[in-house]
This record gives structure tokens, C-alpha cells and sequence, in this order.
């Protein structure tokens, strides 16, 4: 029983198609029964009877653990039939498969025990041990296969009583594929025999002979269709049935309907199985073809749905439709006019060398890092002045500075139909904007009752959109951090710490080295990045590589954690005790009174972290003043906008607070 123990086990993997034809299996095919009592009629008028020739010993459902060996090979048949519909139904209505007994499951060609393996792999394990096997035997002369077969033909006389001694004494008794009796057979014989025999059941669908009503072939069958471990092809599929079934149509429908077929047949059980690779055996060479993981149908392919372009990335207006900051949407078909307000993951993601779906404009700092950073082609790129107007598409388009990172840019579009919007990107404003030339005449404009020179609409960082965030000038700021400096400044074993981004922040870090006339030391990529600014000489004279020029170093933002510096301190520990770090960030400073720094140090004074409010984002009152001094006609937010609710709440946040301005 060892073919059908395998098969049972394997019903975890029953397929879709038998959960759909589980109603139609809760009760025997009527056909099916006709069929094999049919067979038993024939092996009672051959004065054979099934009961007194297999071997007297207790049998076990394998699906139930109950006792069936009062049953005969049909009732057996049909009762393990009953409880695997049973406990289709059960995980079909989301239970799950119960079993107390805990069974040994051993490969039955080589012996290797498959307790630990999923079900879908014992059934690919022993598909290859048959693929292997039907090789082996092919290289056997033909003295041990005659020896073989006188050893067989002396088994298959071996009386009843000597077929239960053995059994009793643990020995295998029988074949438990066409069940001739193995008792005098060596373990090597016995392991060929399995082979063959699998050889001819699962490969050519022809069974091993016996005599016309034995036992055994009133065995074989009865359970040919529901204990077959590896599934033929169409034709032999559809011959096995025709030999159970006797020729009958009705038979072969009812026959093919076994929960085994439906198990071991389904075309989606075969695409489960075939995600595994064979298992691999020691000393033993991988015979055939490489194993590959299937293909899916080009129906079946997952296909990534496409993202749709939010609307605030589109200038309004536009033809082709000017796309800001919109990369992860980028194609030929939504536009050939994009524009990179600067060089941000938040702003640049989805912009790689494959671009090519038009024209990129942006700042010349800007193009060096796309360039150099993301290897774009150059012939994407297009460079625009600052202050200097340009026309696409009849469209004036003018850069602005952002005070923001270098290179950051607010663009100005001025169309035909005397439209006008701004869009700022990401920006820090600060009131000598109100001077650049393109945009003096949008400020204002409500005293000289001139509407044509409101902004149309304003694309807003609202990055702080919040009347919680609301801190300091950036100037203010900077002279902070350099009292601090003052205050902790020494020459002996203390290094000094500044964070920053990928780009961003520099002028903190610029301004202290400038004040104390000392060079910051940077790694060696952000010394290039550096290198893209244009920086006149007299700057990058204060940048250098090398780490032991100076107590003044340049470091990652996230670095500056104190579960991180004191590794970082033992890396310099032959030149520093102590290290003193600056993070300047926005994100912690809330309310017009907040501090302009906060310390946090350790037990040992050795570390201390000083947050500083330094941000390149408007604060919530200069997002105010920005609104006021334009007045723009429509604002749309560009930053945390998941909802249309979330949009508008902005606006109106803002709009509130910029009327309560004097």
C-alpha cells in the first residue's frame, strides 16, 4: 500500500478542479462500483478469493487512520475515496486536513525519508527517482536481469504462511506496485524490481501481468487509476481508463472522476509541481535535461498596471502637457516635455539611463548630477539658464532660484492666453524673491486692481503646511550654530560633526569652515557631488578627502545617531576621545518659541548631538507671507496629497492664516 499511502498524503495538493466537482464526489460512482465488482465477480469464478490471498495483516486508511482490513480492495478503494471528499470539503470551506497519526513516508525506489518534505516535492522526488530509475535499468546486462526474473518467478510461489512469518518478522512482503512477494529478494534486487515496475505502470500505462482474477491483479486494477504517482500523457491516460472501465463510455467518465485523477491529473497541480526543482541525490549524476522553471502563458503574465500622472504635475493649460517632477509616469505617450525642478529622490524617482521619452529641462547644476549620478544621455538633457526666458511650445518658461539645495530651481510659465503659474518645487522662501524681475509684476497686483497680472496658479511646497512648524531665518540659524562652535571648540582630540544629505545643507557646514578657516573633510562622493556645484576655487579650498587635515567632517545625515557614533568614534580613536555633531533638520522644531537647538548626550559626556532648526523648506508663516505678497487666483499643493480632502485642507489652512497678516 505503499503507492496509495503516497498518493493520499499527496492530497493537500488537490486542484481547483476538484474542489469544484466536490459535491459530485461525496458518494461512490455508481458506474465505477459496477466496474470493479464486476472485476471481483471474475476473480471469485477463477476460485480465487481477494480475502485469503493477500497477506493477513492490520491496514490503516491513510487518510482517517481507521482500521480497513476487514474491507476488501473495492471497499478499501471506496472508503479512502469518501475521506479524502470529505477533507476537500473541509479546506474547501477553510478548514484544515486533521491528522493524528504520525506516518514515516520513505521514497519507495531509494529509500530516503521524505517526513520532512512538502507535499509537492515527495511527488517530484519520486518522479525523478522513476526517471532515474528507467535509466539504471536500461544498464543492466542481461545476466542480472534473467537472475531477476527466475527470482521473481520463485517469489511469486511462496506460500501464504511464509508471506505473514515474514511480515511479522518486519520484512517487506510484497511489490506495493504490482504486489509479487519480495521476501527472498536482496535490497539491491528489490530496489530494481521497484524501479521497473514503475518503469511500466507510470511510463508505458502498461501494468505488470499476473493472472487473469489473482489477488493481485484484481488489486492492480482497482486502484491503477487512483494510485498512480505520476501522471502519463493524454493517449495513456485515456487507455488506462478504457482497460479499467472495460470499454464502457459511461465507466470512463464516471472512472476518470476519482479524486485521485483529479489530484494527480489537473493541469494546475502539474503547473504547482513544476515550480520545484528535482531533488538531488549524493553519487548520483542528473540524468536528461537541466531542469528550468516553466514559462507562464503570455495570457497569464503579470502585467504591472500603469500609474496614472496626478494632475499636479501638469502645468494646466499645456500642450503637450509640461510634466514637473513626474518621472515614475513618464512615457512617449503622456508627454515629450519634462522638467526636473531639482536633483531629490522624492522629485527625480523614476528617472534612469533608459530615459527616453522626450526632453528633459532643468538647471545646469541639476543635469551634472542626473548625469553623472543617474547616467542619463545627454541628448535628453536639456540646459536652462538661470533668469533667462526660454520659449517650448510657445510657452515662456523662466528658472528662478529656489534657496533650497544647489541647483533647485521655481519655474514660471507664461502662456499665450495670458496664464500664468508658478511652480516652486521645493523651496525656502525668503523676501528678496519679491525682487527677481519675472516675478515683480505678479506681486500685489490687488492694489492696482490689474488681474491680468495675478498668477494664474501657484504649484505650493507644502511641505510644512502645518502652524505647527514654524521656525527660524536660516541666517539666524547658521549664527547659532557657529556660537556653539565657539563654545566647544578645542584643539585637543574632539571632532567635529556636520550632517548632510546627498545634496543639501552645505551652507552650514561652508559657514563654519569659513569662520574658523578650516577645511571639512569629505568622503570621496561627495566630493564629487560637490564638484558639480560650479563652486568658485576659494570655496573648494575648504573641502579636502584626506581625514587627517582637520577635526571637521562631513557625514550622512542618519550617522549622526548615538547608537552609531560610538563606532564611529573608535575608527578615529588613535586622534579623538570626543565627538560633537550637528543635525540640522526641520521635522523636531515646533512653535514660533521653540529653541534654536537641542541637545541630547550620553552618560559619559562623550557624545553630544545638537539638533539645529535648519531647514530648505518654507516654514508654515513663510508659506503665509509667500500667499499674501502674490495672491495667487488658485493654489494646488504639491506635497502630501493622497486625497482631494488632504489638498484642500492645505489650501484652506493657508488661506485662513494668510488673512489674519496685517
Amino acid at each position: 500500500m505503499i503507492a496509495a499511502d503516497f498518493g493520499a498524503d499527496t492530497s493537500y495538493g488537490a486542484t481547483q478542479e476538484s474542489n469544484e466537482m466536490e459535491h459530485e464526489q461525496t458518494q461512490p460512482s455508481d458506474g465505477f462500483v459496477d466496474l470493479v465488482s464486476e472485476n471481483m465477480e471474475q476473480s471469485h469464478d477463477a476460485g480465487v478469493s481477494p480475502s485469503t490471498t493477500l497477506v493477513d495483516r492490520e491496514i490503516v486508511c491513510t487518510v482517517c487512520d481507521g482500521d480497513i482490513t476487514g474491507l476488501s480492495i473495492i471497499g478499501r478503494n471506496v472508503h479512502m475515496n469518501r475521506c479524502l471528499d470529505t477533507q476537500l470539503q473541509q479546506l474547501d470551506a477553510g478548514g484544515s486536513f486533521v491528522s493524528t497519526a504520525v506516518i514515516d513516508f520513505q521514497c519507495p525506489h531509494c529509500s530516503i525519508n521524505l517526513c520532512k518534505f512538502s507535499e509537492e516535492r515527495r511527488v517530484v522526488h519520486v518522479n525523478l527517482c522513476l526517471d532515474r530509475g528507467s535509466h539504471s535499468s536500461n544498464q543492466l546486462n542481461n545476466t542480472s536481469t534473467k537472475r531477476d526474473v527466475a527470482q521473481i518467478e520463485t517469489s511469486s510461489a511462496t506460500t501464504n504462511g511464509e508471506r505473514i512469518s515474514s511480515a511479522e518478522s518486519g520484512e517487506l512482503p510484497q511489490c506495493n506496485i504490482c504486489g509479487v512477494s519480495l521476501i527472498s529478494r536482496t535490497l539491491a534486487s528489490r530496489v530494481t524490481h521497484f524501479k521497473q515496475c514503475s518503469k511500466k505502470q507510470t511510463r508505458s500505462g502498461q501494468r505488470p501481468s499476473h493472472p487473469r482474477g489473482s489477488a493481485e491483479s484484481t488489486a492492480t486494477e482497482s486502484v491503477v487509476v487512483c494510485a498512480t504517482m505520476v501522471p502519463g500523457t493524454p493517449s495513456e491516460l485515456w487507455h488506462t481508463l478504457v482497460d479499467v472501465a472495460g470499454g464502457s463510455t459511461s465507466g470512463i467518465k464516471r472512472a476518470a472522476q476519482n479524486a485521485f485523477d483529479i489530484m494527480m491529473q489537473g493541469s494546475q497541480a502539474l503547473k504547482r509541481l513544476s515550480k520545484f526543482p528535482p531533488a538531488q541525490f549524493p553519487g548520483m549524476r542528473s540524468i536528461g535535461k537541466s531542469w528550468k522553471k516553466p514559462k507562464l502563458d503570455s495570457e497569464n503574465a503579470k502585467r504591472v498596471p500603469e500609474l496614472k500622472c496626478p494632475e499636479y504635475k501638469i502645468i494646466c493649460g499645456t500642450k503637450p502637457r509640461f510634466i514637473v517632477d513626474g518621472f515614475r509616469f513618464a512615457s512617449k505617450d503622456l508627454s515629450s516635455v519634462y522638467f526636473l525642478t531639482h536633483f531629490h529622490s522624492d522629485h527625480y524617482i523614476g528617472l534612469t539611463k533608459k530615459f527616453d521619452a522626450g526632453t528633459i529641462y532643468c538647471s545646469q547644476i541639476t543635469a551634472n548630477l542626473v548625469m553623472m549620478k543617474l547616467r542619463v544621455d545627454a541628448k535628453y538633457i536639456c540646459i536652462v539658464a538661470m533668469n533667462t526666458p526660454i520659449f517650448i511650445h510657445g510657452v515662456e518658461v523662466i528658472f528662478l532660484d529656489a534657496n533650497h539645495c544647489p541647483g533647485a530651481c521655481i519655474i514660471l510659465f507664461r502662456q499665450k492666453n495670458e496664464m500664468s503659474f508658478l511652480h516652486t518645487g521645493d523651496f525656502r522662501f525668503h523676501p528678496r524673491m519679491l525682487e527677481y524681475p519675472a516675478l515683480r509684476p505678479f506681486v500685489d497686483q490687488e492694489s492696482t486692481q490689474n488681474e491680468m497680472q495675478r498668477l494664474s496658479g501657484v504649484y505650493l511646497d507644502t511641505t510644512y503646511a502645518k502652524s505647527k512648524f514654524d521656525f527660524a531665518p536660516q541666517e539666524i540659524v547658521i549664527k547659532h550654530v557657529v556660537g556653539l562652535m565657539e563654545k566647544h571648540y578645542s584643539t585637543q582630540r574632539q571632532m567635529y560633526i556636520f550632517g548632510t544629505y546627498t545634496i543639501g545643507k552645505e551652507r552650514v557646514f561652508m559657514e563654519v569652515a569659513k569662520h574658523f578657516g578650516k577645511k571639512m573633510c569629505v568622503s570621496k562622493e561627495k566630493f564629487r557631488v560637490l564638484s558639480c556645484y560650479g563652486w568658485d576655487k576659494e570655496d573648494m579650498d575648504f573641502i579636502t578627502t584626506d581625514s587627517g587635515d582637520t577635526c571637521f567632517f562631513v557625514m550622512p545625515m542618519h550617522s549622526l545617531r548615538m547608537d552609531r557614533l560610538s563606532g564611529l568614534l573608535r575608527s578615529y580613536s588613535n586622534r579623538f576621545d570626543r565627538v560633537v555633531a550637528f543635525r540640522p533638520t526641520g521635522w523636531t522644531f515646533q512653535g514660533a518659541n521653540a529653541s534654536l537647538s537641542k541637545l541630547q548626550k550620553d552618560a559619559s559626556d562623550r557624545f553630544r548631538v545638537y539638533g539645529i532648526p535648519y531647514s530648505e523648506h518654507s516654514s508654515f508663516s513663510e508659506l503665509c507671507q509667500f500667499v499674501k505678497a502674490f495672491k495667487p487666483k488658485t493654489i494646488i499643493p504639491t506635497v502630501n496629497c493622497r486625497s482631494r480632502h488632504q489638498m484642500t485642507e492645505q489650501v484652506d489652512l493657508i488661506r485662513r492664516a494668510t488673512s489674519k497678516l496685517a
